[in-house]
């Protein structure tokens, strides 16, 4: 939103001169004057998991040597700052 407002007080025109993607993760974008596109991500699955590997790895005591990688679900909003 501050990205927002800066870019309108300074006399940019959005979407055509600069364009604006929030990854808030959670949609507000819908609720300002100029719509922003967004970003959403399931935050609350992404604690989850973060949670769930740091428990593990303070009960197992022991460094991780191998790479795990996790995918979450994510939705692009195009609004109108894109």
């Amino acid at each position: 939103m501050g990205v927002l407002r800066a870019a309108k007080d300074c006399e940019y025109e959005i979407p055509d001169e600069l364009k604006i993607l929030s990854l808030t993760g959670y949609s507000m974008g819908d609720l300002l004057e100029t719509r922003i596109s967004s970003m959403e991500m399931p935050l609350e699955d992404i604690a989850n998991k973060s949670l769930e590997l740091l428990i593990n790895k303070i009960k197992c005591k022991s460094d991780y040597t191998q790479v795990e990688h996790i995918t979450f679900n994510t939705s692009l909003n195009i609004r109108e700052t894109t």
